[in-house]
């Protein structure tokens, strides 16, 4: 429920660029706390990210970006670009941005990026370029979120996800 409830608030949340070919999608937490389960976000007070997603030794995957490739625009993207600021609490670390694309629970694409030249207790930005498979069926579910295989903390927030 709180995944369907996730991906209707990136819905609201679309917003179009100057080009018609390509569309991203914003995901800030604080303006989604209406909408999601409250246990998966933490209220951290800092100035420019009052609210946060996040990993730790409870959390494997964070909250993030869910949508169907049936439901993305422009219809048949050939490319996929995600960010989003994270904030780790040790450094090297293996938590990573990840896009993955799934067709009943098989995944058909996954990629990940780790915190490069990053600092400690600091907002970093994490980058994933990716051409996306093309004649994927519409029922492929596309995901943007955090992972954290060794369980490790880190915050993120400001999910941006461009298709192109």
């Amino acid at each position: 429920m709180v995944r369907i409830v996730l991906m209707i608030v990136f819905g609201f949340l679309i917003s179009c660029s100057s080009k018609k070919t390509e569309y991203s999608y914003l995901g800030n937490m604080e303006e989604l706390l209406p909408w999601i389960d409250k246990s998966g976000i933490k209220e951290i007070n800092h100035p420019a990210h009052p609210y946060a997603v996040f990993v730790d030794t409870t959390r494997e995957f964070s909250y993030g970006f869910r949508a169907y490739y049936k439901d993305i625009r422009p219809k048949n993207p050939k490319k996929v670009e995600a960010s989003c600021n994270v904030y780790p609490y040790n450094l090297p670390n293996q938590v990573q941005l990840v896009v993955e694309m799934k067709e009943n629970d098989t995944t058909i694409f996954w990629k990940s990026e780790k915190i490069s030249n990053g600092k400690v207790a600091q907002w970093n930005n994490i980058v994933i370029r990716a051409d996306i498979p093309q004649n994927l069926p519409p029922n492929v579910l596309i995901q943007v979120y955090l992972w954290s295989p060794a369980k490790e903390a880190a915050l993120g927030d400001n999910f941006f996800i461009k298709f192109q």
